[in-house]
């Protein structure tokens, strides 16, 4: 009976949102440009495909340009189950990985790009469950706040490959 009820629990816990266990690994390399993920400060993302893979990335930047671009490819998008990253209020900045990973849904998180926080490849991006909270962020560090479909390679400034 106890089982019945933990599997009924694990799966609406994934049907609405969380994320149980930790998926940041020592010496894990990022899925886009291949730097060691826990090495850099900062909030971080995961693709989950439906083959059962994952990728972690380095940044939410590195993660946004990496699926900004599978969003332009039919065939790669529909590979893609899932998409987390951690949200910038529950997380130490600069040790993202110690303690809870802390994982929203990219796809309804809001992001405030451009802060005065340090990251790793280029200009921070901030992801928040909540708007309220990333617009003051924003109003605390700069940067704008924007939705994940706006997230673009040219908004972004990513890398052409």
């Amino acid at each position: 009976m106890l089982k019945k009820y933990l599997l009924t629990f694990l799966a609406f816990g994934t049907a609405f949102g969380a994320y149980a266990g930790s998926v940041f690994t020592d010496g894990e390399t990022c899925g886009g440009c291949r730097m060691i993920v826990k090495n850099y400060p900062g909030p971080k993302g995961v693709a989950e495909f439906a083959d059962g893979t994952r990728k972690t990335y380095c940044s939410t930047r590195c993660f946004a340009c990496n699926m900004a671009r599978i969003k332009t490819d039919p065939i790669a998008s529909a590979a893609v189950k899932r998409l987390w990253v951690q949200e910038t209020s529950a997380i130490n900045w600069k040790l993202p990985h110690a303690g809870k990973d802390n994982l929203i849904d990219a796809r309804g998180a809001w992001y405030v790009y451009g802060s005065s926080k340090k990251a790793t490849m280029g200009r921070s991006l901030a992801p928040f469950a909540d708007k309220a909270k990333a617009q003051a962020f924003a109003r605390e560090f700069g940067g704008t706040v924007h939705a994940f479909d706006e997230l673009t390679t040219e908004f972004l400034g990513c890398k052409k490959r």
